[in-house]
């Protein structure tokens, strides 16, 4: 969780607005659980510069065991398929932690 935090600490305000964007405009192409999980990542930060410190959640907060796979999948498409930089390099830090939390899950199903 603490690449991730690092991670979004390195956005400018127009990456995170653009992030949003992007997973708003995709979000019937994507697992719900995913999108509300990279919509938290994304507020914690810009809630954070606000003023506003609370504890960056887990993916487990909000994704079941059974989702993961399918999480990390439509995280690594998206990834492949984004030409918006700080998107990818975000999505790469997600991937990794969602596999690190499935790996670390044994109900996951791995």
């Amino acid at each position: 969780m603490d690449r991730i935090a690092e991670e979004l600490a390195t956005l400018a305000d127009a990456d995170l607005d653009r992030i949003t964007a992007v997973i708003e405009a995709l979000t019937d192409g994507l697992p719900e659980p995913l999108t509300a999980w990279i919509h938290h990542l994304v507020d914690h930060e810009r809630d954070g510069r606000a003023g506003m410190h609370y504890s960056l959640r887990p993916p487990s907060d909000a994704l079941e065991p059974q989702d993961y796979a399918g999480c990390i999948e439509a995280a690594k498409r998206l990834r492949d398929s984004s030409i918006d930089l700080p998107l990818a390099t975000l999505l790469d830090v997600v991937i990794e932690v969602l596999e690190n939390f499935q790996r670390n899950h044994p109900a996951s199903g791995t």
